[in-house]
């Protein structure tokens, strides 16, 4: 890719994929066999950035849509279905009816903001 006479650092774009693949193998092997450790990570991180957001001297609207939507995603919906995967079987039977109720909320809601 050549941008204004210049060519792309092949190099950096490699070291960059190369850190994403493991960084992608580390929480796919996080989700298969530490689930605790990954729903652990996603409340610190959800936490650290709460903090950084509310430590942040001005507000505007696209850092408030941001962090909003960043606080959907983390907590309330890869946290809620860690969490519930962390639960005993029978814990999980009794409220996969609310589960469910609040999936296909989230689903909608997704959709509905496309």
């Amino acid at each position: 890719m050549i941008l204004n006479g210049q060519g792309a650092d092949l190099s950096l774009l490699i070291w960059n994929s190369s850190i994403s693949i493991l960084v992608f193998s580390f929480v796919c092997y996080l989700a298969t066999f530490r689930q605790t450790v990954l729903f652990t990570l996603v409340i610190a991180l959800s936490l650290l950035a709460s903090i950084q957001f509310s430590f942040q001297p001005s507000f505007d609207s696209i850092s408030i849509m941001g962090f909003s939507k960043l606080m959907l995603l983390l907590p309330l919906g890869l946290g809620v279905i860690l969490g519930f995967g962390l639960f005993s079987e029978s814990i999980q039977k009794r409220f996969l009816p609310l589960f469910t109720l609040y999936i296909n909320f989230a689903v909608l809601a997704k959709f509905s903001r496309l």
